[in-house]
C-alpha cells in the first residue's frame, strides 16, 4: 500500500489515481485556451464531413455506372430489336413475293386443267379447292386475293 506521501509526489508530477490505477494528466491539455480546443474539434468534425462527403461521392458515382448500364443495354435492346424487325419484314415480303409468284403458278395450273376440258366442279375435286377459288382463277382479268389458295373456304 502506497504512503499518503508518495501519492502525494505523484500527483505532482501530473498523475492522478482513479479507480485503484494511477494515469498521466497533461498539463497541457488542461490549461488549452477555448480557442484551440474549438479549432481541434472543426477539425475533427471536417475530417469526419470529409470522410462522408467522400463515400457519398462514391455510392453517387456507383449508382450513376450502374445506371448507365442499364441505360445502355436498354438502347441496345431495342436497337436489337428494330433491326430484327427490319430483316423479318424484308423475308416477309420476300416470301410474300415469292408465294404470289407461286400462287400464279397454281392458278395457270387451274386453267390448264380447265383447257384440258376439266370442269370447275372435277378441278376443284382434283384440287381439294373450294369452287369459287376455281372459278375466281378461272375468270379473266380477275386477280384473287394472295391468301385465296391457302385459306380453306366453304363452296
Amino acid at each position: 500500500m502506497m504512503r499518503f506521501g508518495e501519492l502525494r509526489a505523484m500527483m505532482n508530477r501530473g498523475m492522478h489515481w482513479l479507480s485503484g490505477r494511477f494515469f498521466v494528466v497533461t498539463v497541457a491539455a488542461m490549461k488549452q485556451p477555448k480557442k484551440a480546443i474549438r479549432l481541434t474539434a472543426l477539425k475533427r468534425a471536417h475530417s469526419i464531413r470529409a470522410e462522408r462527403l467522400a463515400r457519398a461521392i462514391e455510392r453517387e458515382q456507383a449508382i450513376e455506372t450502374a445506371l448507365a448500364g442499364v441505360f445502355e443495354h436498354h438502347d441496345r435492346a431495342e436497337a436489337a430489336l428494330a433491326a430484327a424487325r427490319q430483316r423479318a419484314d424484308q423475308i416477309l415480303a420476300d416470301g410474300n413475293t415469292q408465294a404470289e409468284q407461286h400462287r400464279e403458278a397454281a392458278r395457270d395450273s387451274i386453267r390448264a386443267l380447265h383447257a384440258l376440258g376439266e370442269t370447275r366442279a372435277a378441278i376443284a375435286d382434283l384440287t381439294r379447292l373450294p369452287v369459287h377459288i376455281v372459278r375466281n382463277a378461272l375468270a379473266d382479268n380477275v386477280q384473287a386475293p394472295p391468301t385465296q389458295l391457302n385459306t380453306p373456304h366453304c363452296a
